[in-house]
């Protein structure tokens, strides 16, 4: 006969209102109490708040007063129940999840607003345990609060909760087996009553509460369950028919098992200083656990930058960060970028008028500190230096008026390594406006190109020097669009913004892993015309550059159009007088894949050394 054992059952559920995070923290099965040191009464100095907290921490009593502050925010308080006129129950509010919660004697109600005002709520009711489907009905609860904690006392089953900034975290306590076992998995089942649908995610990972518009409110997650020697024991969860099951094997463990499931949300972050105005969300970055977001209307258009880091599931301000010197309309967090413990906070509106700055700020443990600022070698009003700014390691990229400056740090020391500009500058062309980096790849938008077409530009470093690949285009390209608007690039992969595309309902076009390099349909003729009906050939110049070498294109690999070059001798020439041998392909006009409606061709292909590459030149059809 199995011998008794001692088992604990732990769940968290932490119900967010849609945009706010969850934490799992982990608890023993016995009962918590929050001690709580009364400080001795002491004349303060009359202060502004800082200079209050300053006061506070010197004396030592900040620390408790803090806690007292948050344990009566998150205090389990005797109330009314409002769903049940009469019974009497317990009330919690949960301010950094934006929700409320009441305790009846059978079940828990959370209730948090979502993104629109409406309310979604949730109800929890224990309704069996046991062995398969050997269950058995809870007994009557008795309950009992302390503090932010509530129990359910059922006899042999407590079952309490937990209400704190993470969340609201449950669990169960079994003190001996529910019943003999049948062979099958423990079961605890929770009936759920609410307005959302819930469904099993794909992954069957994960149960999903959803709105009437399919939006994920709450989210049922992250099952995990162990034995008291840190043996991971197999479980899972299913939801059908209005309820929750979680199943466990337990078979051979030792007590106290804990079982961990999480309800959550994807995180929201807000200032601690949060005002009108502040515009905070303009502009974030994130590298790893670490964010950043910018508030550039913040006190007067000053601006600010805040940094939030991730413990488990839970995002928490870190610090707020400001210019060492700030002014009125400096628009500080107008750009944000962050590289592991580096951020980079532009500053375009800095003095004089528009000259623009950018600031650098490396973490130390958990301290933000400023380094020297970064400004351009030829600063000049209205340049807006730090619109845009990107930061990679040591390297980083600043945006202004029609360039982008690239510096690079030695140390603590930075220095401004070269200006960047498009090869075919045009006044308000937007050069600039965004960048990106990647190690030694540079990204650069130009969203008012050709009437707003727009592009963008690639640049390469080699050594210390930074040279300009072909630069990118829409493949379906038309006015208005502001390709380039916004760029982003990881590796060998960008992705380029067009938020104007087809009537403002946007787009963005991934280039990804390939070389992009420059082709001249029909040399010397330009637009180039094709006549589809022509039985002739039609030559195309694979263009070299300091940073590709056409000759090395392995010919089986090349592709323009839709057909393979004829197998006719190569011209091996520099068509275009930059110094550079360039190669000619012919293909069989009838052959190549043109559309009516076709104002571009493309050529693909490979270098015989791996390096994929793509090329693409306007062109005319005629009849």
């Amino acid at each position: 006969m199995r011998p008794p054992i001692r088992i604990v059952l732990t769940g968290i559920l932490v119900f967010l209102s849609a945009g706010v995070s969850a934490h799992a923290q982990s608890i023993s099965s016995q009962p918590r109490q929050t001690e709580i040191a009364t400080p001795p009464a002491v004349a303060l100095p009359t202060a502004r708040a800082q200079e209050a907290v300053r006061a506070l921490k010197h004396k030592k009593l900040y620390d408790s007063l803090a806690a007292a502050y948050q344990a009566a925010r998150y205090r389990v308080e005797c109330n009314e129940h409002p769903a049940v006129p009469g019974q009497s129950a317990w009330h919690a509010d949960n301010p950094a999840q934006e929700m409320g919660v009441d305790f009846a004697a059978d079940a828990v109600h959370i209730t948090a607003s979502e993104s629109d005002g409406a309310a979604a709520t949730v109800v929890l009711r224990l309704t069996g345990y046991g062995y398969s489907s050997n269950q058995q009905p809870p007994a009557r609860a008795v309950l009992r609060a302390d503090e932010n904690r509530i129990t359910y006392d059922r006899g042999v089953l407590r079952e309490w909760y937990i209400n704190d900034r993470g969340g609201l975290e449950q669990g169960f306590t079994l003190t001996q087996p529910p019943a003999v076992p049948t062979g099958g998995p423990l079961v605890l089942t929770i009936a759920i009553d609410t307005g959302l649908q819930t469904r099993l995610a794909a992954d069957s990972g994960r149960i999903q509460f959803v709105d009437s518009m399919d939006r994920v409110q709450f989210q049922y997650a992250d099952l995990k369950a162990w034995d008291a020697a840190g043996r991971k024991l197999p479980a899972k969860m299913l939801a059908s028919n209005g309820r929750i099951a979680l199943l466990i094997n337990d078979s051979g463990a030792t007590y106290p098992v804990t079982i961990d499931p999480l309800i959550f949300t994807e995180p929201k972050l807000t200032a601690s200083d949060a005002a009108t105005f502040d515009e905070f969300g303009n502009s974030v970055g994130i590298s790893g656990a670490t964010a950043v977001i910018g508030a550039p209307g913040k006190s007067g258009v000053t601006g600010a930058a805040y940094v939030f880091v991730r413990s488990g599931s839970v995002w928490s301000q870190q610090q707020k960060l400001t210019a060492s010197d700030p002014f009125v309309d400096d628009a500080f967090g107008n750009s944000v970028g962050i590289s592991g413990d580096t951020a980079v906070i532009g500053a375009p509106g800095k003095f004089p008028p528009v000259t623009g700055t950018a600031y650098v700020f490396v973490r130390s443990g958990s301290v933000w500190g400023q380094q020297p600022k970064l400004t351009a070698s030829d600063p000049a009003v209205n340049d807006a230096f730090g619109d845009y700014v990107g930061i990679s390691g040591d390297t980083a990229v600043i945006g202004a008026f029609n360039s982008a400056y690239v510096f690079v740090r030695s140390g603590s020391v930075w220095s401004q390594q070269q200006k960047l500009t498009a090869s075919d500058p045009a006044v308000n062309d937007g050069f600039g406006f965004s960048v990106g980096i990647s190690a030694d790849t540079a990204v650069i938008g130009a969203f008012n190109k050709s009437s707003a077409t727009g592009a963008a530009y690639v640049f390469v470093r080699s050594g210390s020097v930074w040279s300009q690949q072909p630069k990118l285009t829409a493949s379906d390209a038309s006015a208005g669009d502001r390709f380039g608007d916004s760029v982003g690039i990881s590796g060998d992969t960008a992705v380029i913004g067009a938020p104007f595309k087809s009537g403002f309902a946007g787009a963005a076009y991934v280039f990804e892993g390939v070389l992009i390099v420059s082709i001249d349909i029909k040399p010397g003729e330009d637009p180039p015309s094709i006549n589809r009906r022509s039985h002739g050939k039609t030559p195309v110049a694979l263009l070299s550059s300091p940073t590709f070498d056409a000759t090395s294109a392995d010919r089986s690999t090349v592709v323009f159009a839709g057909a393979s070059p004829l197998n006719i001798g190569l011209d091996f020439v520099d068509v275009n007088g930059d110094g550079l041998l360039d190669v000619v392909f012919h293909f069989s006009t009838q052959s190549l894949n043109l559309p009516d409606v076709t104002t571009q061709a493309c050529m693909t292909g490979r270098t015989i050394d791996g390096q994929d590459f793509k090329g693409c030149d306007s062109l005319r059809l005629v009849r």
